[in-house]
Formats: C-alpha cells, sequence, structure tokens
C-alpha cells in the first residue's frame, strides 16, 4: 500500500472520527494534495484527543467525588479480595464494562470510601462502557417481596431484574 492511499484511509477514519460525512471524506482525500491531508489528519487527531480529554473531565466533574482520590499510593494490605478477583481487576474497573457490581464492606477505616472514589475516577479516565445496559433505567421491574436472601423478579447470578 502506498503511502498516499495509507494517508487518505487515515484522513477518512478522522472525518468519521470527527462525525463529518463520507461524502466529504471521499470528496477531500481524493482532491486534496498529500501536504494538505497530513495537515488535516494532525488537525482531526488533535480534535479527537481534545474531544476525550474534555469528556473524562466532565465524567469526573459530573460525579462530584468530594476529594479526587487514585490507587496511587493505596494501602491493599487490610483488603481481602475473593477468590478469582484480582487486584488488577479492581484497579482497571474491568466489572464496569460487564455491568457487575463491587461490593465493599468493613469497619471504619478500611478504605472503603478511598477505593470507592479511586474506582469511580478510574472508571471516568476510561471513559463509559460502550455497551446499553441489559435492563431499562427504571427498577420498578425488580418486584416482590424479599425471600431467601433475594429480590423475586431479579437473577439471582447477576442482581438484574427479569422482564
Amino acid at each position: 500500500m502506498s503511502a498516499r492511499t495509507e494517508l487518505e484511509a487515515r484522513a477518512r477514519a478522522a472525518f468519521r472520527a470527527v462525525m463529518l460525512s463520507n461524502h466529504t471524506a471521499e470528496k477531500f482525500a481524493s482532491e486534496a494534495a498529500t501536504r494538505d491531508l497530513r495537515l488535516i489528519c494532525e488537525v482531526f487527531d488533535e480534535e479527537v484527543a481534545w474531544r476525550e480529554k474534555s469528556k473524562r473531565e466532565r465524567l469526573l466533574k459530573r460525579a462530584r467525588f468530594p476529594v479526587p482520590k487514585t490507587f496511587e499510593g493505596y494501602d491493599w494490605s487490610r483488603i481481602r479480595m475473593p477468590e478469582g478477583v484480582a487486584r488488577e481487576a479492581v484497579e482497571s474497573c474491568e466489572f464496569v464494562g460487564r455491568m457487575q457490581n463491587l461490593v465493599l464492606y468493613g469497619g471504619v477505616g478500611n478504605g472503603k470510601t478511598h477505593m470507592a472514589i479511586a474506582c469511580g475516577t478510574a472508571a471516568c479516565n476510561r471513559g463509559p462502557p460502550r455497551c446499553s445496559p441489559p435492563y431499562p433505567t427504571s427498577w420498578s421491574g425488580c418486584r416482590g417481596p424479599r425471600r431467601r436472601g433475594r429480590w423475586t423478579g431479579c437473577s439471582a447470578r447477576s442482581s438484574v431484574p427479569t422482564w
């Protein structure tokens, strides 16, 4: 593949990334000089990076954490993780993408709030999950009295209501 063809493909991808039409991308890619293609790719790359940075800042601001916290310097010595759950999985917030919960419990001073804020910060820095949740925004479908430790009408495995 020639350098020009690769540059045209990169320009088309950049046009899509900033949500411009395929028609405009094709027209520009076919008519622009190589120098112009390089420039527009750099401009759009900068725009995409700026949008990502702004999105993460907006997510953190919207979360309204009382104090900014991260996992840097977090004391893991008093934390017992369930079998099969790695520390790295918590730090990377893998559970968020799988729409699973993280339950933190224990005495005062064990770092539950610090971990919760650090997880929230890490999730904001990752960005929102790219898939939509398998349930409506209203939990009204979770019905019935609590029986033997679970709600009737909810899936016992994932605690997601069944409809």
